[in-house]
């Protein structure tokens, strides 16, 4: 179910995403512009999203609720900034964000995706849509966005190494001030994937016996990833393949540690399901299914994980 929430008369609410399992950080051919992606570790993600009922489904979609604390934040901006839309799907942010945006840039890696962006809001001039990659940024100059977006954790597709590339990048790209949010699946939850929840549970997420089977047979005993900091997972997402394509998963503390080494100040970690702050003390419990992180650029080098994200 979907928890809706109000603010400024629209309404606002949540969903999800996947990765595979590689092991290097081949760079990828994505030309700024084009229609295809010439790279055989993503082709199996574009051809998943370029699936026509995939894209039905992210049509109907709501905001999260640390989008809602973006939009808060976004609102009280002069409407002069530049937005980056990593992961744009089919736009289920589109009509929130870019009317407060004198420029939108939506990045997808499925064709599909972005033919379905161009359709729906092709025609407001502040709109650009592409298929690309989001860790093959190097066409964009520095410091040229004051948001930047990846939703629904599809920074979970990337590999580790690639992960970090795009990080980087993100943090290239935004200017001072600037703030990126984004959420990535939670490791300290993957014991739930392999058994069923109480009796009575409002579980807002189930697998179903035959895919928590599945998980089983594709992934280690879940005991095994209780001393590790990231892990690459099949959660069954997409139900038709054979244990290839897999997600990160990793602990909220190891995600803070990346986007620090990444440049990244302010960092705050945000619960999906309210949007409410994490404190470092609640990190190692969270049994959120995914974490949120708000991250901002600035020109020095203070790095704080406390405090209370705006909004």
């Amino acid at each position: 179910m979907c928890q809706r929430k109000k603010l400024g008369g629209r309404k606002y609410s949540r969903s999800d995403t996947n990765e595979t399992r590689v092991a290097d950080g081949t760079a990828i051919d994505a030309h700024a512009g084009s229609d295809r992606l010439e790279h055989p570790l993503m082709n199996p993600f574009a051809e998943i999203y370029d699936r026509p009922e995939v894209v039905a489904e992210y049509l109907g979609a709501l905001l999260e609720q640390p989008e809602v604390r973006l939009m808060r934040e976004i609102v009280r901006r002069p409407q002069t900034l530049a937005m980056l839309d990593l992961g744009v799907g089919a736009g289920r942010t589109t009509g929130f964000f870019a009317p407060f945006a004198r420029r939108y840039l939506g990045i997808d890696l499925a064709p599909r995706m972005v033919a379905t962006c161009r359709e729906r809001y092709g025609s407001w001039p502040v709109c650009e849509f592409r298929v690309g990659d989001a860790a093959a940024l190097d066409d964009l100059a520095d410091a040229t966005f004051d948001i930047v977006l990846f939703s629904f954790n599809g920074i979970d597709c990337l590999s580790p190494q690639r992960r970090d590339v795009c990080l980087r990048a993100v943090r290239r790209v935004l200017r001072p001030g600037g703030v990126f949010l984004f959420s990535t699946h939670n490791l300290q939850m993957i014991d739930s994937y392999y058994v069923s929840p109480p009796a009575g549970s409002e579980a807002a997420w189930v697998p179903t016996p035959e895919r928590r089977a599945k998980i089983a047979h594709f992934n280690d005993p879940p005991a095994n990833y209780a001393s590790r900091e990231w892990a690459l997972f099949w959660d069954g997402v997409y139900g038709d393949d054979e244990g290839e394509l897999r997600h990160v998963y990793i602990r909220p503390r190891h995600q803070l540690a990346q986007l620090h080494a990444a440049g990244f100040a302010g960092v705050r970690a945000l619960s999906t399901i309210t949007g409410e702050e994490l404190s470092l003390e609640q990190l190692d419990d969270v049994r959120d299914l995914s974490v949120a992180f708000w991250c901002e650029a600035r020109s020095g080098n203070g790095r704080t994980c406390t405090g209370a994200a705006s909004g």
